[in-house]
């Protein structure tokens, strides 16, 4: 996307599809990052500072995981990989 003009273009397509609920366009103000349209949910929200615990990122990690359809045993994989097996067994209860 190259700005509101594009995004709005491509929201006006997509309106009245089934599968595109909650069209919006996500407008950024950095030259490095693209402009997109999103539809549905929003993803969870991520940490505003570099202070969350492991274990907060671990919740983070498979709530997000979950928001994009990995299966349990896959995010539960990730995160024994990423923090170990103690963080990952708090994070899933």
């Amino acid at each position: 996307m190259d700005g509101e003009g594009e995004a709005n273009e491509a929201i006006a397509l997509l309106s009245g599809i089934p599968g595109f609920p909650n069209l919006r366009a996500v407008l950024s103000h950095d030259p490095e990052v693209a402009d997109n349209v999103r539809w549905g949910d929003d993803e969870p929200p991520c940490f505003e500072s570099d202070e969350a615990s492991d274990l907060e990122w671990a919740c983070w990690e498979m709530a997000t995981g979950r928001f994009y359809g990995y299966s349990e045993n896959t995010i539960r994989d990730y995160l024994v990989k990423q923090w170990g097996k103690r963080v990952a067994v708090e994070a899933a209860t």
